[in-house]
């Protein structure tokens, strides 16, 4: 009985363990819908997911439709919002060309793209590395990305990046409409509960915010927690 007393704190600590360590576990692994995780793993996920943030959405959860045109996706619904992306499971990337949302706005655009990465990838929400916006045209990006460039002293270069330590020009883009909506993805979602921003990728080019297709793109890149 003395031996029992003395050994059960020991033991209530390592089983307080196995979940974390079984999170970590589930967390780093990126398999295709389909594919097959440990059971371990499978319950790890779960309660994860049931700890933070809401379910991912569906297309059609938000009374949206898409279809399939040259090998992008098209999003729509009857009010006039539409999301034209594509996306590339190869770099786990959701590419964004064009984006419209008149108000009111029924849709959340950051809800669209959760979806389409969901009901369209093979891979799931957890897996989504990047968000790349191209042909940018939001003047309040716009204006971000020359502050930030100046800050992040990017000089003559055709692209830079920014990442999460350099703590201004970080803060410029994290806090641009763009960067916004990645931060509230990552709040909301539980499939992104995970994740965190880890740096921006911008490109020079229509930083003097010429018009035409030399308008910029800004990719949002994240991490997860598990990964490092």
């Amino acid at each position: 009985m003395l031996f029992y007393w003395a050994v059960l704190p020991l033991l209530l600590s390592l089983v307080s363990c196995l979940p974390q360590s079984s999170i970590n576990e589930a967390s780093r692994q990126t398999v295709p819908k389909g594919g097959k995780y440990d059971y371990k793993s499978i319950q790890a996920i779960k309660r994860l997911q049931s700890r933070a943030g809401a379910a991912t959405p569906t297309l059609s959860s938000l009374g949206l439709a898409a279809r399939a045109w040259d090998g992008n996706w098209v999003v729509q619904d009857q009010s006039g919002f539409i999301l034209y992306a594509k996306i590339a499971d190869d770099d786990l990337t959701m590419h964004v060309y064009k984006m419209e949302n008149p108000s009111p706005r029924r849709v959340k655009m950051r809800s669209a793209i959760a979806a389409l990465w969901e009901d369209k990838s093979s891979y799931y929400l957890r897996s989504l590395l990047h968000i790349k916006y191209h042909s940018i045209t939001n003047q309040q990006t716009l204006a971000a990305m020359k502050r930030a460039w100046d800050l992040g002293d990017c000089g003559g270069a055709s692209e830079c990046r920014i990442v999460w330590n350099e703590d201004v020009p970080f803060d410029v883009l994290r806090d641009s409409p763009f960067g916004q909506g990645a931060s509230k993805m990552i709040a909301e979602f539980s499939g992104m509960a995970r994740h965190y921003i880890s740096s921006f990728d911008m490109s020079r080019t229509g930083l003097d915010f010429n018009a035409g297709p030399d308008h910029p793109w800004l990719e949002i890149n994240f991490r997860r927690y598990d990964d490092q």
